[in-house]
């Protein structure tokens, strides 16, 4: 026990020892540390100085060598300068003389064309002079031509009409003989026709007229077609199609329908209800409409009967077309509702009895075709019409005339309101038709 607690202390004391040779050796660590650190400062001091040594020095060497650059520079700036200005005088020299060259040829150019030009002009000048001596030649040619045409016509026209006298005056009583018996024998079968006036924009029916259809019918449509000898006669003219009720009551019913006719030619003589209760009725329902009485009933009695129902006018079978169409006329005048010698449309103004467009103080000359087409676009200003409805009304349903002579005239037209300086046009609708257009710039 003795040697264990020996042992034991001999161990502490080297555990101190140890422990004193520790503090010993931390305390020569840290001496040794500080040694170290002054010297990395010292060290750490002189490299901070050298380095800011080989810092100037780098600065100075690259500020010598820039300035070195910038004088090798501007030197070569100096040479560039000197060498363009020497090249833009030479380009400048080399562009003066192309320049000159190039207004020399441009020149002579001139110089010939201006000289071509003159004998082209000159030659042009006798070949138009050439060409209009023969055209007028031509012209002096046609006219003497045509004058002597014109006169052969007048003279074979004047001989025809000689004859279409005779003939009417050596049948004048065999056809009121005929009329008379045709009257008796057809007397159920008198209607009442209808005459729509077109040749105006309103559309409104024109004349009413009642007696046989084979007979009186006819030679309305007869005083129709003698406008074309006489358009101050001819009713025709003024665009009165003919149309047609089977009897007095149907006419009335027609009346109280809303059909409100220009004048009425009316019979005495009619089926289901006589011309004089037509008329009485008219008057009575207060219906403002001209009326003709157009019948063979010829004695004062008749006549004083009529006028007393409220007839404007008696006028008895048979008659000359003449005198019918003065009454008419004269009675369409006292009314005040038709309009025989103009159609107006803006600034255009269709002459019925001249045949003529006027637009201003412009006016030109109609054909008779174009003064029909004109007429049926006048009347129905907003309506697009189709080349077959021209055809229809201006040369008849029977008509051969092709699509072509419709372009032609169409083309007169649109060639002749251009002249007149009109805003009114016609305008083509592609696969339709035509349409009058009115600019208003």
């Amino acid at each position: 026990m003795q040697e264990i607690n020996k042992k034991l202390d001999l161990m502490l004391e080297l555990q101190k020892n140890m422990q004193q040779d520790i503090i010993n050796l931390d305390k020569k660590i840290d001496k040794v540390e500080e040694r170290l650190d002054k010297k990395i400062d010292e060290n750490y001091a002189k490299l901070d100085s050298k380095i800011d040594e080989n810092y100037a020095k780098l600065d100075s060497k690259i500020e010598e060598n820039y300035a070195k650059l910038d004088s090798k520079i501007e030197e070569n700036y100096a040479k560039l300068d000197s060498k363009i200005d020497e090249n833009y005088e030479r380009l400048d020299n080399k562009i003066d003389e192309n320049y000159a060259k190039l207004d020399s040829k441009i020149d002579e150019n001139y110089a010939k064309l201006d000289s071509k030009i003159d004998e082209n002009y000159a030659k042009l000048d006798s070949k138009i002079d050439e060409n209009y001596k023969k055209l007028d030649y031509k012209i002096n040619e046609n006219y003497d031509r045509l004058d002597r045409k014109i006169e052969q016509n007048h003279t074979e026209m004047i001989l025809c009409y000689e004859k279409l006298n005779n003939k009417i005056d050596n049948n004048y009583w065999i056809t009121r003989y005929a009329n008379y018996v045709d009257m008796e024998r057809n007397y159920q079968k008198r209607p009442i026709v209808l005459a729509k006036r077109t040749g105006l924009a309103d559309h409104r029916y024109g004349i009413i007229y009642t007696g046989k259809t084979d007979v009186d019918f006819e030679t309305l449509k007869d005083v129709a077609r003698y406008n074309v000898l006489a358009p101050n006669y001819g009713l025709g003219f003024y665009a009165h199609d003919m149309g047609g009720f089977e009897n007095g009551s149907e006419f009335l019913k027609a009346l109280s329908d809303g059909e409100k006719p220009e004048l009425v030619l009316l019979d005495i003589m009619l089926p289901r209800l006589d011309g004089i209760s037509v008329l009485r009725q008219i008057r009575n329902e207060n219906i403002e409409i001209p009326v003709l009485m157009l019948t063979a009933k010829s004695s004062v009695a008749d006549k004083v009967n009529g006028l007393n129902a409220g007839a404007d006018d008696y006028l008895t079978k048979p008659f000359d077309k003449e005198e019918l169409v003065a009454r008419v006329r004269a009675l369409t005048r006292r009314k005040g509702n038709l309009i025989f010698n103009e159609i107006v449309y803006e600034d255009l103004i269709l002459d019925l009895n001249s045949i003529c467009l006027r637009c201003k103080d412009r006016e030109v000359g109609l054909s008779f075709k174009e003064f029909e087409i004109a007429r049926i676009m006048l009347s129905e200003p907003k309506m697009t019409f189709s080349k077959d409805l021209l055809i229809s009304r201006a040369w008849g349903f029977d008509s051969e005339v092709s699509d072509n002579n419709v372009e032609a005239y169409v083309s007169f037209l649109r060639k002749k309101l251009k002249f007149l300086k009109s805003k009114v046009s016609i305008k083509v609708i592609r696969k339709v038709g035509y349409r009058l257009e009115v600019c208003d710039a």
